[in-house]
């Protein structure tokens, strides 16, 4: 795996896009699952529609503010910027029957949807600083540790680490490793994150 990454010739991401790691992704995925489960419960149906489309779908002339691709034979394809078009191309094309009413509100109207969550599942921080853990930890155990000590935990737990802005070469000191009360205060401050189990 380490070999592909050093091949890689670009591993940042194009501006306005971003990885969901962990926690984030589980909290997006359970938001849209119980939206999902909702709407479905209600009556609605679901419907999943291709990522690319034919250019003509969406737009009549080529614009800034959508991505257009080249397929093989030359076709051009869009990255679909919403699926508002694809429904009506599915209804034409497949011909289904929308025998399902969305609504009897008027245009302004809304509709409030109230979700209920148990306390296991409270949205964290989307991510969990190690500002954030110090101020846990000095605020239920009433002593301070240090960023190494938490750097030296989320090693030793195997957590992904990041390089860190200001990050030294050389320490001024030895480093003495965290103390026993330390390590237990730090993955206790982990498992209220719920960065650990």
């Amino acid at each position: 795996m380490q070999a592909g990454v050093e091949r890689m010739k670009k591993t940042t991401l194009p501006v306005g896009m971003h990885d969901k790691l962990f926690k984030r992704a589980r909290v997006t995925y359970t938001i849209e699952r119980d939206i999902s489960d909702f709407l479905m419960s209600q009556g609605f149906h679901r419907i999943e529609t291709p990522t690319l489309e034919h250019f003509e779908v969406f737009n009549d002339s080529v614009t800034s503010n959508h991505y257009h691709f080249f397929d093989k034979s030359g076709e051009l394809l869009t990255l679909r910027p919403d699926i508002t078009s694809q429904i009506g191309r599915v209804i034409a094309s497949t011909h289904v029957e929308t025998c399902v009413l969305l609504s009897h509100k008027s245009a302004d109207d809304f509709i409030s949807v109230k979700m209920e969550y148990a306390d296991d599942r409270k949205i964290q921080p989307d991510r969990i600083t190690y500002r954030l853990i110090q101020e846990y930890i000095e605020e239920k155990y009433g002593f301070k540790v240090h960023t190494a000590n938490i750097a030296e935990v989320k090693r030793n737990l195997g957590l992904p680490m990041y390089d860190a802005p200001n990050a030294v070469e050389e320490l001024k000191r030895p480093y003495k490793p965290a103390p026993e009360y330390k390590v237990e205060a730090i993955k206790d401050a982990l498992r209220h994150f719920k960065v650990i189990d």
